[in-house]
């Protein structure tokens, strides 16, 4: 699922993008959580399920605009 949707977004777009990035637009500072979504580790929370599905349900074009608008953003 999650390389299909990077193929996807690099397809449609141009754009290259990496997991860190779907972890950012998780609005997680670090792709810890993503990684433990990603392998189905029990510490995966229900929340990171309905985010991250969230995130490779979208448009690519969607999905970087977002992006793009954290990206902008100061972390705090």
């Amino acid at each position: 699922m999650v390389d299909e949707f990077i193929d996807r977004v690099r397809r449609e777009t141009g754009r290259e993008i990496t997991r860190t990035d779907l972890a950012r637009a998780a609005k997680h500072k670090t792709p810890r959580q993503f990684q433990r979504w990603q392998r189905g580790d029990p510490k995966a929370t229900r929340a990171d399920n309905i985010n991250f599905s969230r995130i490779l349900a979208q448009e690519p074009a969607e999905f970087l605009k977002e992006l793009d608008t954290l990206k902008k953003c100061p972390r705090k």
